[in-house]
């Protein structure tokens, strides 16, 4: 799915959007923030807060740069 693709689908679906986000991104997210905070015990619960936060923001996001930036940028901000 090309980002265009996504960023419509975030406006028409919501859910199914950030459950595709959640499978494709998880896991490089956890690294991310690990390279930042490495504390097991809250890596998780920081990338869910991301995904929380995209949620609640769903209808109103406008995402500039690719979605991965996006979500690398936001998991980086929410650790520091």
């Amino acid at each position: 799915m090309t980002d265009a693709e996504f960023i419509k689908l975030l406006k028409t679906d919501g859910e199914k959007a950030i459950e595709f986000l959640f499978r494709e991104h998880y896991d490089y997210l956890c690294r991310t923030v690990y390279r930042v905070l490495p504390k097991p015990a809250i890596i998780e619960d920081l990338v869910q807060d991301v995904f929380f936060e995209l949620w609640r923001k769903h209808e109103t996001l406008n995402i500039t740069t690719s979605i991965k930036a996006y979500l690398r940028r936001a998991a980086v901000n929410k650790t520091l």
